[in-house]
């Protein structure tokens, strides 16, 4: 399959670490969430997606509460 952004028909993929935050002054006082998701890098466009793990977005939601 090719992407429509650069007509790349590969993605690599690595690991990284994505400190989520909410954003608005009133979300000042909640703690950043580590999140450490796969990230897949399209090499000839620079462009890039991922996925939250399960965990991660669980502690999200519990978060945004």
């Amino acid at each position: 399959m090719a992407y429509n952004s650069c007509g790349a028909v590969k993605q690599e993929y690595l690991m990284s670490g994505i400190g989520m935050h909410f954003p608005g002054l009133t979300n000042l006082h909640k703690r950043p969430i580590a999140v450490f998701p796969e990230l897949g890098i399209r090499l000839s466009c620079g462009k890039g997606e991922f996925r939250v793990p399960k965990r991660e977005l669980n502690l999200l939601a519990k978060s945004e509460s």
